[in-house]
């Protein structure tokens, strides 16, 4: 929740944390809900790291993580 933290006070946000929720302008975002926040904090852009050499990716909120969880066909065999 640190990186939300940090993005929404930088960016002017009204923020309140309780235990593992955050009130972010009114609307209650949970863990499971980070994915929505809204686009000047991070929301879908968050597990994404750039930097001059790297291109990071993180988090399960990330499509490329490998804690992302997908489905996948490779000669007939289904992974997961």
């Amino acid at each position: 929740m640190w990186p939300v933290v940090k993005a929404a006070r930088e960016k002017g946000f009204k923020l309140t944390q309780i235990a593992d929720q955050l009130r972010i302008d009114g609307k209650i975002y949970t863990l499971e809900a980070l994915d929505s926040l809204p686009a000047k904090i991070g929301g879908r852009g968050l597990g994404l790291t750039i930097t001059e050499q790297y291109v990071l990716l993180s988090g399960r909120l990330s499509v490329f993580s490998k804690f992302h969880l997908s489905t996948f066909q490779i000669g007939g065999v289904t992974f997961s």
